[in-house]
């Protein structure tokens, strides 16, 4: 049977219809929902390079930041932190716990002789003086209950010594005041300024707070459970307290277990010996 043109034309427009559709499904759209996909992927990332150079001034700030930073702390350690060694007035943590024990006797005669000085400050006539706490005799405890380590991250000496009082006129009394915030090796805030009197013979009363950041990055070794002795059954057991520059004057208190304002300036932890 002879077919019609017209039948040869419909069967050829159908042939192309399923070619054009075969080739539009299968390999024209997914390619063109690639390419999509691919300039998407394209502008994302020229978008994150644009910011590189933004990136860059952040990451540089950042680490201009920390040595700024680490430049101010370093002055702080220059200038009111004690001594790293006990013959110079300070302490070094570098040894052993029993002999901690008495180093830590004689480090705080040097930090009370240091407050028994600042007190006078001024030109005033101390009346009621205050006294640094003296450490504990037990090698096992003493860098928690005297240094505050490893509660706080570093050690550091925080003595909360209670009401200091002095008698002059108003302008000592103020220059006394002020003298703590200049003390060397020290931090140390007072607060609850109080006055009586009639000036010139005015009598000051003060809260004293002193903190002693500790040098160094080595810390003595806890000691076994069994070997803990005391510093007082030892030989070269440490001499006696230096007393405050008052007779009969405030005891200290015990270390509190915060600074002058509750915030202490962070250092990095450091490594037992």
């Amino acid at each position: 049977m002879k077919l019609s043109p017209w039948v040869w034309v419909v069967l050829g427009l159908s042939i192309c219809l399923g070619a054009l559709s075969f080739a539009y499904f299968q390999h024209y759209q997914p390619n063109m929902t690639e390419a999509e996909a691919l300039v998407a992927q394209g502008d994302a990332l020229q978008t994150e390079v644009d910011k590189m150079p933004r990136v860059v001034e952040r990451r540089d700030a950042a680490i201009e930041a920390v040595k700024q930073i680490g430049a101010e702390w370093q002055a702080v350690v220059a200038e009111k932190t004690p001594p790293a060694t006990l013959a110079e007035g300070g302490i070094d943590l570098a040894v052993n716990r029993w002999d901690l024990t008495v180093d830590a006797r004689k480090f705080r005669n040097h930090v009370q002789l240091d407050i028994n000085r600042q007190m006078k400050a001024g030109g005033v006539l101390v009346i009621g003086g205050v006294t640094v706490p003296e450490p504990t005799d037990n090698a096992a405890t003493i860098m928690t209950d005297y240094f505050n380590y490893p509660v706080i991250k570093f050690p550091v000496c925080i003595f909360n010594l209670g009401t200091v009082t002095v008698r002059g006129t108003w302008s000592q009394i103020r220059a006394n005041v002020q003298g703590w915030s200049t003390m060397p090796d020290y931090l140390a805030m007072t607060d609850g300024l109080a006055l009586t009197g009639t000036s010139p013979n005015l009598t000051g009363t003060y809260n004293l707070v002193v903190v002693a950041y500790i040098r160094g990055n080595v810390v003595p070794k806890e000691i076994p459970e069994g070997q803990v002795q005391l510093a007082s059954g030892a030989p070269g057991a440490a001499p006696g307290a230096i007393p405050n520059i008052t007779q009969g004057g405030g005891p200290g208190a015990a270390p509190a277990t915060r600074g002058p304002g509750g915030n202490i300036p962070q250092r990095p932890s450091i490594a037992a010996q």
